[in-house]
């Protein structure tokens, strides 16, 4: 929605009394680091016709032969704007005189010869006067074919008609748009008041569709190639899927190195232009809803078969916010798959950890088994070393005191010696 003190950064508060015939808005994108200098321009234009300025040197106000002039530098971020508005001050004419117009678009080319760039954007609105809707539509229709237009949309806003027209023949180099507006009021004041009310929010409508269009050039390319960047990267993401397909004993830990490197830099690739989309996006739909905030103010009526410059203006700018939504939600859903790679990749690595986990118990297990297993033997050969020294001890022994049967008696105290040799390991092992 569009709040009052962003519109009165646009609209000025005080307007002039004078009925308006034509009008230019003239858009220049500035970048952050860039000065246009707009006071200068107005500057040029006090030193040459003289007039009312402002203490700001945002507002002159000045007459070129018969004609009344308002000269306003309006601002909103990101632009610089110049507004310059002409007419007579009677206001009586349907029609302004052709020959003022010829001063006006003179007036109009000095200022574009002074800014040093290309304007994004030149709005001309041409306006007539007429007794009702019915005498409007004459108007309109002998105004185009004297301009040699045909209008692209129509409505009614605030008992006046508004019409966007194209030339039929006509080309130019410069980005522009025409519009012509005709109140049909009886009332002159209030025409007045209702016209520059009117034209200051289509320069208003026009400086939002100009930074829409903005972010929508920048993002051209990325639109363009969208499709092929989609196939291009699912076909890398099923191959990897295709790899992870494997069964885990034939995945080698190069394989997984190999498929996390590449998944991490298309996936920080693609995180980047998603994150850069949608910070554009944003910014796009906060043109869009104060454009459409400001477009049910109007409460635009059609007239005859043509559709609403509001209904139009709408249609255009929701076509590009679609765009900028559906590249978000194609790469979100790219992301999502290369998180199921890199969940794939995790799990695979768990699964290997798991069974070196498996293969180093089984391995501890059956070490500590062989140990057990040669301890066992080692107890075995204790047992045969006391029983050899026991037996040995008893030989010399018995073949001093009973030497005739010390062979016999040596035999006979073998098993006594193998259980004494038992019961001493038990013993000490017991200690």
């Amino acid at each position: 929605m569009t709040s009052s003190s962003e519109e009165s950064q646009v609209i000025p508060e005080r307007l002039p009394k004078w009925t308006p015939h034509k009008a230019y808005t003239i858009y220049y994108h500035v970048e952050p680091d860039e000065k246009l200098n707009p006071e200068y321009v107005l500057e040029k234009r006090f030193k040459k016709y003289g007039g009312s300025c402002s203490n700001d040197q945002r507002r002159l106000d000045f007459s070129v032969g018969s004609t009344s002039n308002y000269f306003r530098i309006l601002e909103k971020k990101d632009y610089d704007i110049f507004f310059i508005a002409s007419g007579v001050s009677n206001g009586e004419a349907s029609h302004m005189d052709p020959t003022l117009c010829e001063e006006v678009k003179q007036l109009f080319e000095e200022i574009l010869e002074t800014v040093p760039k290309e304007a994004d954007l030149i709005c001309q609105m041409r306006i007539a006067y007429a007794a009702n809707q019915d005498s409007a539509k004459v108007l309109l229709r002998e105004d185009l074919r004297t301009h040699e237009e045909v209008a692209i949309c129509m409505g009614a806003v605030d008992n006046s008609l508004l019409a966007r027209v194209e030339g039929i023949n006509t080309s130019t180099f410069r980005p522009s748009k025409s519009f012509i507006i005709i109140p049909y009021r009886g009332d002159l004041e209030a025409n007045a008041e209702s016209v520059w009310k009117l034209c200051l929010e289509v320069a208003l409508m026009e400086l939002n569709d100009v930074g829409l269009n903005r972010l929508y050039s920048g993002r051209k390319l990325m639109f363009e190639q969208i499709d092929a960047s989609e196939e291009s990267t699912q076909l890398g993401i099923n191959e990897t899927l295709s790899k992870m397909r494997r069964p885990v004993d034939e995945m080698q830990p190069d394989d997984l190195e190999s498929i996390l490197k590449d998944t991490t830099i298309q996936f920080s690739r693609l995180s980047t232009t998603s994150s850069t989309m949608r910070r554009d996006y944003v910014k796009a739909r906060s043109l869009y809803q104060e454009t459409n905030s400001l477009l049910r103010g109007w409460n635009e009526k059609p007239v005859g078969e043509l559709r609403t410059n509001s209904s139009t203006q709408i249609d255009h700018m929701r076509n590009i916010i679609i765009q900028f939504r559906d590249f978000i939600q194609r790469t979100e859903a790219l992301t999502a798959q290369f998180n199921t790679i890199l969940d794939s990749v995790r799990t695979y690595l768990s699964i290997k950890q798991q069974k070196m986990n498996i293969a180093e118990q089984t391995s501890s297990r059956e070490q500590l088994i062989r140990l057990v297993n040669l301890q066992e033997i080692l107890h075995k050969l204790e047992t045969l070393v006391i029983a050899f020294y026991l037996t040995e001890m008893a030989r010399i022994m018995f073949d001093a005191l009973y030497h005739e049967l010390a062979g016999v008696m040596t035999v006979a105290f073998i098993p006594v010696a193998l259980l004494a040799s038992v019961i001493a390991i038990k013993v000490l092992h017991r200690r």
